[in-house]
C-alpha cells in the first residue's frame, strides 16, 4: 500500500510540469548539475552557445520548469516572457531534487540563497520583460541586477510573480529603477535595493485597468529617485489597485543626481486613490517630504525618523490614516524642526483615526477620531509621553558613515509594554497579523503602528493555605511581552510558604519579603506555590546547627534558597550567599562571628 501511495505521489509530482530543464552556465568553476532524471533535460549554455535569454525564448513552453544552477548569467538581450503557466527557479547548488532543498543563508532573509543565481543585464538592457498579461508565471530565487533601460529594469504585468528575489543595482531613466509593475503583478518576500530612476527608484506601480499589484514581505532600501519617489511610487486612475503589505521601506532618497536638491516622496509617492499600505515600517528616508500622499490609505504604518513629513497633497481626494504612528520626522539632518502630517490645503476627506502623531494635527484640516498626542524627546518614550520604541535610531534621514549604518541596521521599532500606543488601535477588516506575522490583536485591542506587541500567558496555581495576589488557583494572566510580573504570596495563619516555582525552577529564595518578581515576560510561564502547615517538625527544620573547626564555620540544616550572611563582631559583613545545600563550610580567620540564616542568628567563635 505504501509503495502504491509513493508511486501515485511521484506521478502527481511529475505531472506538474511538461519538462524540467536543469540549466548551468558552463563557465569554468561554475556550479554543474547532477545527472538528469526522468522528465528532466540538462542544459549547458556554453555547449549550447547561447545566453540564457536566447535559450529561454527559443525553448521554454507552457507547463515547463526551469531550474538554474548558481552562477552569473550575463544576458545578451532581455529575458522576455511570452507565454503563461511556467516557472523559473534559481539558487541551486546542482545536487537538489526539490526546490525546498535549496540552501538559505543562516538567519538570513527569504531571498538570501547560499548559491546565488544572477541574471546580469550588463548595464545595457532590461533584465526581465512581460509586455502583456501572462497568468501563472513565477520567477523564484533569482538576483536581477545591472539592468539599464528607459522604463524599469524589470517590467511585468498581472499574472507574473517574483518571489524570493533580489532586484539590486539597476538603473532607469524613466519609471521604476528596480521594478515597473505596469498594470499589476506580484513581488513577494523580495529585496529591492540600490536602484536608481527618474521616478520610483525602487518600485513604480501603475493602477490602470482592473489589474492588482501586490508588494508583500519586501525590504525596499537605499534606492534613489532624482525626480519623485525614492522608494515606491503608485500612479494611475484605477480601478486597478496596489497593495503594499508587511514591507520595510528605509534609507531611500528623493535627491537629484548631484545629491543636493531634495525631491518629493523620499520613501513613498502616491498619485492614485487606489492603493493601501498595511503593516509597513517607513524609517530614515529623506526627501522634500518622506511621504507624498495624493490618495490612498495607511493602516498600521509606522513613519519615523525621516527627513520630510507626511504631506497631504490634494484638497479633495479620500485619504485614510488609521492605527499609524508618525513621529520623530525632521525637516533636515540637523533635527532642528519637527514635522508630522502637513498640508497646504484643507481636505475634510482626510480621515485620521486611532493614530499617534507628532507634532499634533491642525484640527480644522482633517476629520479626526481617537488620536493620541505623543512627544518628540527620544529620552521620554514611556507611557503617554512617546511611542516607546525598543531601539530607535538617533539620527534623521538615510545613514551616513559606518556608525549610523550600524545603528540603522540594528534599529528595532517594536513598542515596549509601557508604550502609549499599546492597545489603542481599532479593528480593521483584512488585517489580522502585524509586520512580522504576530496575530492582531494580542490584548483587548489592536496596537498602533506596524508591530503588535506579543502577549504571554502565566498560569498561577497554589494549594489551600494562602493567597497569591487576589487570584484563584488556576487563573491565567495575559500580559504584554517585557512586563515583569510581581506576585504577593501570603500564607494564612498557621501556614507557611513551602515552595515557589517559576517555570519549574525553585525561586523562593529570590523573594523580597512576601513578594516574588518574575523576569520580564518573553514566553508563556507557570507559577506554582505550595503552602504547608507550621508545626513542631517545621520548627525543627527552621533551626540550624552552627559550630567552628580550624579556620572555618560549619553549618548544618540550612534550607536551599535561604540567605546566609556572616558578620564580624564589629558588624562588618564578611560573607553573603544563598544556600544551595543543607551543609556549608565557610572559610574564615580566627575571631568571633555572627551568623545569620534567614531570620535566625547565632554567634560562633573560631580559634
Amino acid at each position: 500500500m505504501k509503495k502504491i501511495t509513493l508511486l501515485l505521489a511521484l506521478v502527481c509530482s511529475m505531472s506538474l510540469f511538461a519538462t524540467r530543464y536543469l540549466v548551468q552556465t558552463g563557465a569554468g568553476g561554475a556550479a554543474t548539475w547532477r545527472a538528469a532524471e526522468a522528465g528532466e533535460t540538462l542544459v549547458d549554455l556554453t555547449v549550447a552557445g547561447q545566453s540564457f535569454n536566447t535559450w529561454y525564448t527559443a525553448t521554454v513552453v507552457a507547463n515547463d520548469e526551469v531550474w538554474m544552477a548558481a552562477g552569473t548569467y550575463v544576458l545578451s538581450g532581455v529575458v522576455t516572457i511570452a507565454l503563461d503557466n511556467h516557472s523559473v527557479y534559481g539558487g541551486f547548488a546542482g545536487t537538489e531534487t526539490a526546490t525546498s532543498q535549496r540552501a538559505k543563508v543562516v538567519d538570513g532573509y527569504p531571498w538570501e540563497f547560499t548559491n546565488a543565481t544572477v541574471l546580469d543585464g550588463n548595464n545595457a538592457m532590461q533584465v526581465l520583460l512581460a509586455a502583456n498579461v501572462f497568468p501563472n508565471v513565477l520567477f523564484d530565487g533569482l538576483t536581477l541586477t545591472k539592468g539599464s533601460a528607459s522604463v524599469g529594469a524589470v517590467q511585468y504585468r498581472d499574472g507574473v510573480t517574483l518571489r524570493n528575489c533580489k532586484i539590486i543595482n539597476n538603473n532607469s531613466t524613466g519609471n521604476g529603477g528596480g521594478l515597473n509593475l505596469y498594470q499589476g503583478g506580484q513581488i513577494i518576500d523580495s529585496y529591492i535595493a540600490g536602484n536608481v530612476a527618474s521616478t520610483g527608484g525602487g518600485i513604480y506601480s501603475n493602477n490602470a485597468t482592473t489589474a492588482i499589484a501586490v508588494v508583500s514581505g519586501c525590504l525596499i532600501e537605499n534606492n534613489r529617485a532624482y525626480t519623485t519617489a525614492g522608494g515606491i511610487r503608485v500612479q494611475g486612475a484605477g480601478p486597478g489597485t496596489t497593495d503594499v503589505i508587511d514591507c520595510i521601506i528605509r534609507g531611500n532618497k528623493g535627491l537629484d543626481n548631484a545629491g543636493t536638491v531634495a525631491k518629493p516622496g523620499g520613501a513613498i509617492y502616491t498619485n492614485s486613490i487606489y492603493n493601501k499600505f498595511n503593516n509597513c515600517l517607513v524609517y530614515n528616508n529623506q526627501g522634500t517630504n518622506a511621504v507624498y500622499f495624493n490618495g490612498g490609505n495607511f493602516n498600521n504604518v509606522t513613519v519615523v525618523n525621516n527627513i520630510g513629513q507626511v504631506y497631504i497633497a490634494n484638497a479633495s481626494v479620500a485619504i485614510g490614516i488609521t492605527n499609524s504612528i508618525v513621529w520623530g520626522n525632521k525637516t533636515d539632518v540637523t533635527g532642528a524642526t519637527n514635522t508630522g502630517i502637513t498640508s497646504n490645503t484643507t481636505n475634510t476627506n482626510v480621515n485620521i483615526s486611532n493614530s499617534a502623531v507628532y507634532p499634533g494635527l491642525a484640527l480644522e484640516a482633517y476629520t479626526q477620531t481617537d488620536n493620541i498626542a505623543i512627544e518628540i524627546n527620544n529620552d521620554s518614550q514611556e507611557g503617554a509621553k512617546g511611542p516607546g520604541f525598543l531601539t530607535p535610531t538617533t539620527f534623521w534621514g538615510a545613514p551616513v558613515g559606518e556608525t549610523q549604518t550600524t545603528e540603522f541596521l540594528a534599529a528595532d521599532w517594536k513598542i515596549k509594554y509601557t508604550s502609549g500606543c499599546l492597545g489603542l488601535g481599532k479593528t480593521l477588516a483584512g488585517i489580522t497579523t502585524d509586520l512580522i506575522g504576530i496575530s492582531r490583536p494580542q490584548g483587548a485591542a489592536y496596537d498602533i503602528g506596524a508591530y503588535e506587541l506579543s502577549y504571554f500567558n502565566t498560569i498561577v496555581t497554589f494549594n489551600a493555605g494562602g493567597t497569591v495576589n487576589a487570584l484563584t488557583s488556576g487563573d491565567i494572566l495575559s500580559e504584554p511581552e517585557g512586563k515583569p510580573m510581581a506576585f504577593t504570596i501570603t500564607p494564612n495563619s498557621g501556614k507557611e510558604i513551602a515552595s515557589v516555582k517559576y517555570n519549574n525552577v525553585e525561586v523562593k529564595g529570590d523573594m523580597v519579603g512576601n513578594v516574588y518578581t518574575a523576569p520580564a515576560l518573553a514566553a508563556d510561564a507557570t507559577l506554582v506555590v505550595e503552602f504547608s502547615i507550621v508545626d513542631s517538625f517545621n520548627q525543627i527544620n527552621k533551626t540550624f546547627a552552627c559550630f567552628s573547626t580550624k579556620n572555618s564555620i560549619e553549618l548544618r540544616g540550612v534550607n536551599a534558597g535561604q540567605e546566609v550572611t556572616v558578620y564580624s563582631l564589629t558588624g562588618v559583613r564578611m560573607f553573603n550567599v544563598k544556600a544551595v545545600h543543607a551543609e556549608m563550610s565557610i572559610a574564615v580567620a580566627r575571631g568571633i562571628y555572627v551568623v545569620k540564616v534567614a531570620d535566625m542568628v547565632k554567634k560562633v567563635v573560631v580559634d
